[in-house]
């Protein structure tokens, strides 16, 4: 990682208030600075300067330590995702009963709640399929039952879970369609290739321009998957432990979370867990994509995970955000705020 990478996570890790705090610190101390070479030496004030300059530098650091200290004491597990901040708080996503409330969308069968997503461009909630789920990412044509059922089980020890999970889904706006072809990449499969080039040099092979191509298209499974969906969602999929007919991978959130991500190849941005619970942000940055007939450079797709359970349920909930999308800007709040919420019954 770069210096500059470096000094980017540290500043990215500083809640806003201080950002705001140091820029007025800094602004006041510029200007301190100005003063003390207008002001003459033998001036009493001008050795008071460098004391005002230091004590301001000491309130930057006692508000560091107050930030971290509120995120420790108020309970609350926080992951990140670029320049945002998520925030959990494990010791109230669990009520005795779900209750009905205007604001907030309650699933008193499934037992979880979250606050409505009813802002301009949001959807109504629908209850998907899991194949239905996979049919809308991956743009497939109908697929057979049983032959769906049969690869999920063969694919994953928990796939019985998967195939018979309740889904829920809200969508903001419609859907688009991002095209990939031999040119597509992202920046996790660059930075194999890039390892594997520099392998192969050291055995003394030098890959061509052709066979880094082939390898990109091996990497980005472009021959077998040539365009996904994607849309703004909040989504929640409930999974019946009693549903599970294969235990030779024990049921839980550790082995589901190395399963799932396992699966979704996304390289894991932030990672945070709680006895009861597992936090997850991931980011898929990818390149040289084709949406509406456009070539687009980058394209980055955040997507923010929950896992927690109770007595009979695993529940995964998560958000899907874009920072390239304008419509998808002005999602972000609401979205946020309905993760945020998500509540179940204990």
């Amino acid at each position: 990682m770069s210096d500059s990478e470096n000094r980017g996570s540290i500043i990215d890790s500083i809640s806003t208030w201080i950002k705001l705090l140091a820029l007025i610190v800094l602004v006041a101390e510029a200007i301190i600075l100005f003063a003390m070479t207008k002001t003459p030496v033998e001036s009493p004030i001008y050795h008071w300067y460098p004391f005002v300059m230091i004590l301001f530098l000491v309130v930057i650091i006692a508000a560091v330590f107050v930030d971290r200290f509120y995120d420790r004491s108020s309970g609350k597990i926080v992951v990140e995702m670029e320049d945002k901040k998520v925030s959990v708080d494990p010791t109230k996503n669990k009520t005795n009963k779900i209750e009905e409330e205007p604001t907030k969308y309650t699933n008193s069968l499934l037992g979880y709640s979250f606050d409505n997503l009813d802002g301009n461009g949001w959807g109504k909630p629908q209850e998907i399929t899991y194949k239905e789920y996979v049919k809308q990412i991956y743009l497939l044509d109908e697929i057979n039952d049983e032959y769906f059922q049969s690869l999920v089980s063969a694919s994953n020890p928990f796939g019985s879970l998967l195939f018979q999970a309740n889904i829920l889904k809200v969508q903001h706006e419609t859907s688009i369609e991002i095209k990939m072809d031999e040119l597509t990449s992202s920046e996790s499969i660059e930075h194999t290739i890039s390892k594997i080039i520099e392998l192969k040099s050291l055995e003394g092979i030098q890959l061509n321009d052709e066979e880094v191509i082939g390898l990109r298209k091996q990497l980005n499974q472009t021959d077998q998957i040539n365009a996904i969906g994607f849309e703004v969602s909040f989504t929640v999929m409930t999974f019946n432990k009693k549903d599970l007919d294969n235990n030779a991978v024990p049921l839980g959130l550790p082995n589901l979370f190395m399963t799932l991500s396992i699966g979704s190849k996304e390289p894991i941005e932030s990672l945070t867990s709680t006895k009861d619970m597992i936090l997850w942000t991931t980011k898929n940055k990818l390149k040289n994509v084709i949406i509406d007939g456009e070539r687009i450079n980058s394209f980055s797709i955040h997507r923010l995970y929950q896992l927690v359970q109770n007595e009979d349920c695993i529940y995964l909930c998560q958000a899907q955000w874009t920072p390239n999308l304008e419509s998808a800007v002005f999602s972000w709040d609401e979205l946020q705020k309905a993760f945020e919420s998500f509540k179940i019954v204990k």
